[in-house]
């Protein structure tokens, strides 16, 4: 009987799970058709792209993998035989995304260092030839020979997502018809595609995303910790992982409530994240618990880094709105380096955590490297 009752529900299982997977599949292919309909809707002539060139479009994941693509057509389209498309990427103000075919470092740099003063200079849709006297100050005289050997031949500014502005630099080649109309084609085909990625990109990024704070969750971290220590093991670098823990945050919730608690916690995020690197990743583990990987970093390292960390925030200063006698704000660090403390992913967890037991047992507000001695095998 008990082995029927399990047989019935591993069958009602498997067939819920078919039909969420369906209706995936379905809300995918709708949103997939509907692109294709966008896009085939704006060439008039008869000139779009087949269903079959676009769906493989939308089967990339994302627009690092989307724009290259992109860019390639445009060059073959319209024969030219350089193009880059840069644009600032909304996060901070010198941040420019970029992708190029056939552009050499230098000229990328260039491009890239003057696209604020570019940008601004030009009119939206109009083309500037690099080597037209008439339209002086886009950059340096040095920075306009050196495009100018690099065979850049116009630049110009396109509408883009979000009521931005994107720059292509186009050069090189026996341009087959008329230009502006293969650059407005690419514009009017691009920008359905990248909002379509966008909202899976976003989508993505929720379900990786701790709601509190902001930082990556459990889930990412066993990704990404996996990614990193494979890139570690292949090219023989150390991967450092600290485990961090807020001391008394029980104590916070219980006397003071859970939003002091909360307060706590988002304080403690904003010092670490102002302390570490831009390719360090900082996960919430769980609770009162955050994980810190940090890529090519050795046991030296490591080590001045956790004592900064703990010393920064105990400094720090908490201010809970409607409490009186702010809470103290301390961390216990427990830390281990690949691949002197250990060689897997799970023997580097296991030597973090008992770092960060040692750093408890010794009174809190302490950050202790995993040394040999400590036992790991349990």
């Amino acid at each position: 009987m008990t082995e029927l009752i399990l047989i019935v529900a591993l069958s009602i299982a498997t067939l819920v799970l078919f039909v969420l997977l369906f209706v995936e599949r379905k809300k995918r292919n709708k949103i997939s058709n509907g692109v294709i309909q966008k896009i085939s809707s704006v060439n008039r002539d008869g000139s779009a792209d087949s269903p079959g060139e676009l769906t493989r479009y939308l089967r990339l994941k994302n627009c690092d993998q989307l724009m290259p693509e992109l860019l390639k057509k445009l060059k073959a389209e319209s024969r030219i035989s350089k193009v880059g498309f840069y644009m600032k990427s909304g996060q901070r103000d010198n941040d420019i995304i970029a992708y190029r075919l056939n552009i050499m470092d230098k000229t990328d740099n260039i491009l890239r260092n003057n696209y604020q003063q570019i940008i601004e200079k030009l009119h939206t849709g109009d083309f500037v030839k690099i080597n037209d006297l008439n339209n002086p100050g886009l950059f340096p005289d040095e920075s306009r020979s050196e495009i100018e050997k690099e065979g850049i031949d116009y630049l110009v500014s396109i509408p883009w997502l979000d009521n931005k502005r994107a720059m292509l630099a186009l050069g090189e080649g026996a341009v087959t018809g008329d230009l502006s109309e293969h650059v407005n084609r690419f514009r009017q085909e691009s920008i359905p595609l990248v909002e379509n990625i966008s909202r899976f990109e976003q989508a993505e990024a929720l379900s990786h995303t701790d709601s509190l704070t902001g930082t990556y969750n459990h889930r990412y971290f066993k990704k990404r910790l996996r990614e990193e220590f494979y890139r570690a093991r292949r090219y023989e670098r150390f991967l450092a992982l600290m485990i961090l823990d807020i001391d008394e945050l029980k104590v916070v919730n219980d006397k003071y409530g859970h939003l002091a608690g909360d307060s706590l916690i988002n304080s403690f995020v904003t010092v670490l994240s102002n302390s570490v690197r831009s390719n360090d990743i900082i996960c919430r583990y769980g609770g009162d618990e955050f994980c810190l990987i940090m890529p090519e970093i050795d046991r030296g390292h490591a080590r001045l880094f956790m004592e900064r960390i703990r010393n920064a925030i105990a400094a720090h200063t908490i201010d809970i709105e409607g409490i009186y006698e702010n809470p103290n704000l301390t961390v216990s660090i427990g830390g281990a380096v690949y691949p002197v403390d250990t060689d897997s992913i799970e023997g580097l967890i296991k030597a973090a955590d008992m770092a960060l037991l040692k750093a408890k047992q010794e009174g809190r507000n302490r950050a202790i490297l995993f040394r040999g001695d400590y036992d790991i095998t349990t």
